[in-house]
């Protein structure tokens, strides 16, 4: 069975940027996020096995790889290519991804 893990990038405050890994059993897991000028740039790193569910407080969140832009019009309509297994909006845009190295851009 795949391992589960969570990685969420806070609401406001006072930390701009945060990075972190870990070695899991499986690998290595890995997440750095940056806000500067309404702007979250978000790289993480899913070990072979594992998901990770990415909360993201922003309206849009695009995937630097692919270039596909996620929205709340757009977000039940999610692209059977995508690693993305689900999105949800509200405040903020959760994602749960598979094994991997994603980047992002959250506006």
């Amino acid at each position: 069975a795949a391992s589960q893990m969570q990685a969420v990038v806070p609401t406001g405050g006072f930390i701009h940027e945060a990075s972190g890994k870990y070695l899991t059993a499986r690998g290595l897991s890995a997440l750095h996020w940056k806000k500067e000028g309404g702007e979250i740039a978000v790289e993480l790193t899913v070990p072979l096995g594992c998901t990770m569910t990415l909360s993201v407080p922003c309206q849009t969140l695009t995937d630097l790889d692919d270039g596909t832009t996620y929205t709340p019009a757009n977000s039940q309509t999610v692209k059977t290519n995508s690693p993305l297994e689900r999105l949800e909006l509200s405040d903020k845009i959760t994602v749960t991804l598979p094994s991997g190295t994603y980047r992002f851009k959250g506006e």
